[in-house]
């Protein structure tokens, strides 16, 4: 049995230079038996360049078993080159979903306004088998379907050939059941002492405190599944889409040392594109793809690893001078005290004579208060002594002015008298 990856990316393709290592491409898993059989697991976009690869060979039929029918695991299947060869037979598994059949669900992929060409369109022979949980064969291969634990359901597989066997669980939250999903010790028994099992990995500790219930496991899940579980080997797949080489470098490191810390003999390899595991009487050997890339990615790792190494170095060596440090800072502190004591005694001193410079000011201020107080009596008693000599003056002015005014009647009354008897004198 040899097993290739041409997609091991979650959720949705993606490219760039921090993808090169593990592709950015999605799920699709191909397999090829001793009997000769073409089978393929999912059909991400991963399955658009294996179906180029397969036409290039001349082998256009294969069997597609599809795992569950989120976007990331189907949207390569109208790429597939093979569909459009009249020559071509395309056996499809998978579950049905809600009722509606294989056929059904394949043929929405072709539905307009999401896709150009019609179901109709393709020119190869189809069949389509609805799966449950019975195994069956194709070929060499024995194959045992499992629920998966993801929301709207899913199929895992066991492949077994002459004695190796090979389990493949993506997509599958293996600390939240799902409708239709299993509990944990389900999924250890199932994948007992398997040869090889690849499982989905997205998510770190971290990342799973907010997204829990959506479908997925974390990296250390799935490394304690292989553990329990004493497999050979693990694979982890469908990694984040966000998840750079270098991250998923780190991922790995921390796999191995976490199974180094446990004594364990488990195997454990990060899933790219391009990698080929052969399985045979022999046990499982490993074609790594892209050695350029590899090499370079080893000798970034070694740098990074020289890095941390002397990051540690530079940290021991702060821990000695943090020590001198912590000397010097203590008599500073005593020195500290001994000026804040003597600021203390100062401030004191100040409050003192601050406090006699307030009273010495308020004792003249009272004394000022005094004497303005005496002034403001001596002033009312004299302005009572005018107000009353002003009365006097007035009363006497009114008096004067009276027996001024009964004088002039007088005088007038008199010159009255005598200008009448002025009149009479002249008239005689």
């Amino acid at each position: 049995m040899k097993i290739k990856c041409w997609g091991a990316r979650g959720s949705i393709a993606v490219s760039g230079k921090e993808f090169l290592k593990y592709g950015g491409d999605t799920t699709c898993i191909e397999i090829n038996s001793k009997s000769g059989d073409n089978v393929i697991i999912d059909a991400g976009t991963g399955i658009r360049g294996l179906g180029d690869f397969l036409m290039l060979k001349g082998k256009v039929s294969s069997n597609i078993l599809f795992t569950h029918w989120h976007w990331d695991h189907v949207l390569g299947f109208p790429f597939y080159k093979p569909l459009y060869h009249p020559d071509a037979q395309v056996s499809v598994f998978a579950p049905s979903f809600e009722g509606r059949s294989v056929k059904e669900l394949i043929a929405g992929l072709f539905s307009s306004p999401y896709f150009p060409m019609a179901f109709e369109n393709i020119e190869a022979e189809l069949t389509f088998h609805t799966l449950n949980t019975e195994p069956f064969w194709i070929g060499s291969l024995y194959i045992t379907p499992i629920a998966l634990s993801h929301p709207n359901g899913g199929v895992g597989y066991k492949f077994t050939e002459q004695g190796r066997s090979f389990v493949f669980l993506t997509d599958n939250e293996l600390t939240f059941k799902h409708p239709g999903g299993l509990n944990f010790q389900e999924y250890v028994a199932f994948c007992d002492k398997v040869d090889l099992l690849l499982h989905d990995g997205e998510y770190s500790k971290e990342d799973y405190q907010k997204v829990k219930g959506w479908g997925h496991s974390t990296y250390f899940d799935a490394l304690n599944l292989a553990l329990r579980s004493e497999v050979k080997k693990l694979g982890i797949v469908h990694h984040n889409q966000g998840r750079s080489d270098d991250e998923l470098d780190e991922i790995l490191d921390d796999c191995k040392n976490t199974v180094a810390k446990q004594n364990s003999a488990l195997d454990i390899y990060m899933m790219s594109k391009g990698m080929v595991l052969t399985m045979d009487e022999g046990g499982i050997t490993l074609d790594a793809p892209c050695s350029g890339i590899e090499k370079e990615s080893n000798e970034i790792r070694a740098l990074r690893q020289s890095k941390k190494a002397l990051e540690k170095t530079l940290q021991r060596f702060g821990v000695e001078k943090s020590h001198e440090i912590q000397k010097v800072l203590a008599q500073s502190g005593q020195e500290l005290a001994q000026l804040k004591s003597t600021i203390t005694v100062l401030r004191e001193e100040l409050e003192k004579m601050e406090t006699k410079k307030i009273r010495s000011v308020q004792e003249i201020k009272s004394s000022y208060n005094s004497e303005i107080s005496q002034l403001k009596e001596t002033i009312e008693v004299q302005r009572e002594k005018m107000t009353e000599n002003m009365i006097s003056y007035k009363e006497k002015l009114q008096i004067n002015r009276q027996n001024m005014f009964s004088e002039i009647t007088q005088l007038k009354e008199t010159i009255s008298v005598i200008r009448k008897k002025i009149e009479q004198t002249d008239g005689k």
